[in-house]
């Protein structure tokens, strides 16, 4: 019975530690998405303030969007907001 419950109480611990195991994983996992998401959101602000300072240096559109990595689109909404 002893030789049972020993036995039992192993298995138990084993699975905690496996649980436990599991949830740090995950956790890990979402930590690095989150991080990932942070440095994109922030380079693409950086971007946009990059962008800004081209457009009020005069420089064309074209240049503005390879330069800054943003879509044409983009920086034609940046230039009208700042000529407006």
């Amino acid at each position: 019975m002893m030789k049972v419950r020993r036995q039992k109480e192993h298995v138990s611990m084993e699975g905690e530690a496996n649980m436990a195991s599991v949830i740090e994983m995950y956790a890990k996992n979402q930590a690095e998405k989150v991080a990932a998401k942070v440095a994109e959101e922030t380079a693409y602000q950086r971007n946009i303030e990059v962008a800004k300072e081209m457009l009020a240096d005069n420089m064309s559109i074209e240049v503005v969007t390879r330069i800054s990595k943003l879509s044409e689109e983009e920086v034609r909404a940046l230039a009208a907001k700042q000529s407006a």
